[in-house]
């Protein structure tokens, strides 16, 4: 079940490049918002963004990275568990049908026995 959390926990993390890639454009953005009137770039649609949005989208952002790394992480430990269950079921099986055979093979015996009578 280790091996199992720890794949779903390297496969979250390899998801890792999306919130990165997706907040940088927004981070560059309150960089630029943060800078002096006079420093940053006379842009007319930049006179309408505020830093607050920004912040919105970007926790927003690492709210569904947080979310699917919560899935991700369920995801393996219910398939861990899953795993097991079937491995325990399948062998529970393979006991009952060598049961079921032994049963079988000593009631042959039996038959096979002369009586004495």
């Amino acid at each position: 079940m280790f091996a199992h959390l720890l794949k779903g926990v390297l496969v979250w993390l390899g998801y890792t490049l999306f919130p990165l890639t997706a907040s940088l454009p927004f981070f560059g953005l309150l960089w630029i918002l943060g800078k002096d009137k006079t420093q940053r770039p006379q842009w007319e649609w930049l006179e309408d963004i505020d830093s607050e949005d920004l912040t919105r989208v970007i926790g927003l952002i690492i709210i569904v990275w947080l979310v699917s790394g919560a899935v991700i992480i369920i995801g393996s430990i219910l398939r861990a568990v899953l795993e097991g269950a079937g491995q325990t079921a399948s062998r529970v099986a393979e006991d009952a049908a060598q049961e079921i055979h032994d049963r079988r093979q000593a009631l042959l015996a039996e038959e096979e026995e002369p009586n004495p009578s």
